[in-house]
């Protein structure tokens, strides 16, 4: 039985190696920023669960929409950071 350890963190691209170890360093770093912005979601289950109930007032409905919105932003604007990266 052979036992094979390398020690990653000193490991260094090669110059063939180099253009593809920058992309996916920046993909890494940016799921990183992902990660961290996720940390801080709570959630919309009440708010999603309120709307959908039988009694729904337009404040309601409108501020669940904002939500929406809000988060889509977020999205749209971490995706296309993580777009611009590679």
């Amino acid at each position: 039985m052979y036992v094979c350890w390398c020690a990653l963190v000193d490991c260094k691209p090669t110059e063939s190696e180099l253009q593809v170890w920058t992309q996916v360093q920046s993909v890494l770093q940016c799921t990183d920023e992902i990660l961290h912005d996720l940390s801080y979601y709570s959630g919309a289950a009440t708010e999603i669960r309120d709307v959908c109930s039988p009694v729904v007032s337009l404040n309601l409905i409108v501020n669940s929409i904002i939500i929406i919105i809000i988060i889509k932003i977020i999205i749209t604007t971490t995706y296309l950071r993580c777009s611009a990266v590679i």
